[in-house]
């Protein structure tokens, strides 16, 4: 179990009402800054969209990392490809861009 589930539930159990707080304030602020969530799920149709693309080629490069949910699909689906990945946009890696 991760460190951030073990906590998560701890507080759930031990805390409750201070896991809801926590959960409330996180979705005001993620509503004032406008930011939208990208579901955790594999994207079946876009893994299959880019398949044509990839067929046997053992490196390849994807332009764009976004939240890199995209790129965590394509090395569960190819684990036997080198992945080079530009992104344009340098200000997604600072730190507060990284949110839950």
């Amino acid at each position: 179990m991760s460190n951030l589930l073990y906590n998560s539930s701890f507080l759930e159990k031990r805390f409750p009402h201070i896991k809801i707080k926590l959960e409330t304030l996180e979705t005001e602020k993620r509503t004032q800054l406008g930011l939208c969530e990208e579901p955790i799920e594999k994207d079946v149709a876009w893994l299959q969209a880019v398949e044509n693309s990839i067929k046997d080629c053992k490196i390849v490069f994807v332009y764009g990392f976004g939240r890199g949910l995209g790129i965590a699909d394509l090395l569960d689906q190819y684990p036997d490809r080198w992945f080079f990945v530009y992104e344009p946009n340098e200000s997604l890696f600072l730190p507060d861009n990284f949110r839950i």
